[in-house]
């Protein structure tokens, strides 16, 4: 609220945010992470260890990307709600004019 003179929303940017939140999801459902072959490591434990670590980190930024899916879709809606009741206004004012 600027000088109490309202409620305003900066659509630039949330389209911004919008953006960067896009592209990070997009970054975090790339390429799975790798695995560590016992050949390579010397140790079937540390391979092992790798691949649990490996197995939880795909499944947080897999939860990460849901969740970032979920904050994208509410922030579009929020800007959809936001431009109709804009509108609506602009419309009612137009026809108060008249």
């Amino acid at each position: 609220m600027a000088d109490g003179a309202g409620f305003a929303v900066d659509v630039g940017a949330v389209a911004r945010l919008l953006g960067e939140l896009r592209s990070l999801r997009d970054d975090l459902g790339g390429q799975r992470g790798q695995r560590l072959d016992e050949a390579v490591s010397g140790s079937v434990p540390v391979s092992r260890a790798v691949a649990r670590f490996v197995d939880r980190w795909d499944d947080g930024r897999e939860r990460i990307r849901d969740n970032l899916g979920s904050t994208i879709d509410s922030l579009e809606a929020a800007l959809r709600m936001y431009a109709e009741v804009e509108q609506a206004g602009t419309n009612a004012f137009v026809g108060f004019t008249r």
